[in-house]
């Protein structure tokens, strides 16, 4: 059992309001969709921590991790017609994940999510 709380005006209050009082998903899968977002990013992290997985599974981890947060990105681009983040995005979309490759994408996104602001 998970529970987390939190002052309801702070921002993450503000969030977790918006996931479990949404009219649009049930109750629990508000809830589900919070705790998706952070498993998505500190699951390799926390299981390299622990020092019982493989490289090769912390890698699979990883590239779950990447595969998870470029759909979130690519969701939050084209809510908020954000589209030149998106197209950066858009070259993390075929889940190619040689290194060379990504480090190369995630350079793109963070240029122009700071050209962005």
């Amino acid at each position: 059992m998970f529970s987390y709380n939190t002052d309801l005006d702070s921002p993450v209050g503000i969030v977790f309001q918006y996931l479990t009082q949404n009219p649009h998903l049930p109750r629990l899968m508000g809830k589900r969709k919070g705790v998706d977002a952070i498993f998505a990013f500190w699951r390799p992290f926390a299981f390299q921590a622990m020092g019982q997985a493989s490289d090769a599974a912390l890698k699979l981890m990883a590239r779950e991790s990447l595969k998870a947060i470029a759909t979130g990105l690519n969701t939050t681009c084209g809510a908020f017609d954000m589209l030149a983040l998106a197209d950066a995005i858009c070259c993390v979309s075929p889940f190619r994940f040689d290194s060379m490759y990504s480090s190369t994408c995630l350079i793109s996104i963070a240029t122009v999510a700071l050209m962005e602001i």
